[in-house]
């Protein structure tokens, strides 16, 4: 879609969620729909070395533990 130019309006923003385990956590949110289409595709992320990617990180350790570390 971005490649034969069939992408359409872009829309961004940031949004404050309250995560019960880590607190607030402030996201970048991209939205893009292609042209001709009600569909769109909708990411949340953090800048990078921030306290927010760090608990984004600390979330991601707590619902996908590695194998050895105490978890069967």
């Amino acid at each position: 879609m971005w490649f034969n130019g069939t992408a359409g309006p872009y829309v961004g923003d940031r949004r404050t969620i309250e995560h019960p385990l880590v607190g607030d956590i402030s996201l970048d949110v991209d939205v893009l729909m292609p042209a001709g289409t009600d569909l769109r595709t909708i990411t949340h992320a953090t800048a990078a070395e921030t306290t927010d990617a760090e608990k984004l990180d600390a979330l991601r350790a707590a619902c996908h533990p590695r194998p050895g570390r105490g978890h069967s």
